[in-house]
């Protein structure tokens, strides 16, 4: 019986070229360059809400402190001056302690002297150098301290509104607008205010923006050192529109953005030419900034926000006619 042989043909299959190869690489990376700003874009999306929502826990801080004194709000003190009236130097962050869930903060702060003394005048930071959740916008640098000193703190990204005019200072005299078209502010140095006062309506006034904050903790800057009461650190004005080109006038701030110790945006920050001081609302956002109305709303503010408009949400009591653009 003669046996079958079946014959196979074998039919190589030849690898890629390295045409088809890099052809193949090249279609790979168009398609990540096309994904790669929706990717971006939807992680700042996030950042950004998360900003938002930072804000309106602050808003809603400042409405339950308000409701426990009648009405009455006071935002940062300094004692070092005659005018102090008696009060001691804070500034509004461990006010809000207490009404956005930090009581143990709160507890173990001693609003009865300077803010970096315990109730024994000791030297005592632990409370200021908790780095809280809504301190920081996520699109900033998170967890940042200021460290260039022995007084080691957090730093933050977030300021309360001092009206549409700058501040003048000088030796031991009373902090005062600069300008005769001051409108009112909601927070004023050592100035206990009230929710009734505010004339121009809750929803047209603003209460807080954004802030930036210096790129390294051992930096003298003062942008983002919003424990320190002594200046413009925990504040801004809207004589400057947001994300302005101008750059913030702050008193005694050691360095400013542009100069080696920030390593921040150059042109920004100036020292205070006097004791002119003032700061704009600022964010590492796209083309805007995040700000909280007096009602508790948050509103995101383009860039292009006219003066008029921005001028006329930071002041409380000049009876514009404003609409939220």
């Amino acid at each position: 019986m003669n046996s079958m042989h079946i014959k196979v043909k074998r039919v190589s299959v030849g690898a890629f070229t390295l045409v088809e190869l890099l052809v193949v690489i090249a279609i790979i990376g168009i398609l990540i360059a096309l994904l790669l700003p929706a990717v971006q874009a939807a992680r700042e999306a996030a950042r950004r809400m998360q900003c938002t929502n930072n804000l309106k826990q602050m808003m809603l801080g400042w409405h339950n402190y308000a409701d426990n004194y009648k009405g009455n709000f006071l935002g940062t003190t300094h004692a070092n001056a005659p005018w102090a009236n008696g009060m001691t130097g804070h500034t509004w962050v461990p006010r809000l302690w207490s009404y956005t869930e930090q009581q143990a903060l709160a507890a173990d702060y001693a609003f009865g002297t300077e803010w970096y003394l315990n109730a024994a005048g000791v030297l005592y930071m632990a409370p200021l150098q908790a780095r809280v959740d809504w301190y920081y916008c996520p699109s900033d640098r998170r967890g940042a301290m200021f460290t260039h000193d022995a007084n080691h703190r957090a730093r933050g990204n977030y300021l309360i509104n001092y009206g549409n005019d700058w501040l003048w200072a000088g030796p031991n005299a009373e902090p005062t607008y600069k300008r005769e078209q001051f409108r009112g502010a909601p927070f004023i140095m050592n100035k206990i205010q009230n929710l009734s006062a505010i004339t121009d309506g809750l929803s047209n006034t603003l209460f807080m923006s954004e802030g930036l904050i210096v790129n390294n903790d051992s930096s003298p800057g003062a942008w983002g050192s919003f424990m320190d009461p002594r200046d413009t650190t925990n504040m801004f004005m809207t004589m400057q529109t947001p994300n302005s080109s101008q750059p913030d006038s702050i008193y005694d701030s050691g360095c400013c953005a542009g100069t080696p110790c920030d390593g921040t945006t150059p042109g920004l920050c100036i020292r205070a030419p006097g004791y002119d001081q003032y700061r704009a609302a600022r964010s590492r956002h796209t083309g805007g900034v995040n700000a909280g109305l007096g009602d508790g709303s948050v509103h995101f503010f383009s860039n292009t926000t006219g003066e008029a408009t921005w001028v006329a949400l930071g002041s409380s009591q000049g009876g514009e006619s404003v609409s939220i653009p």
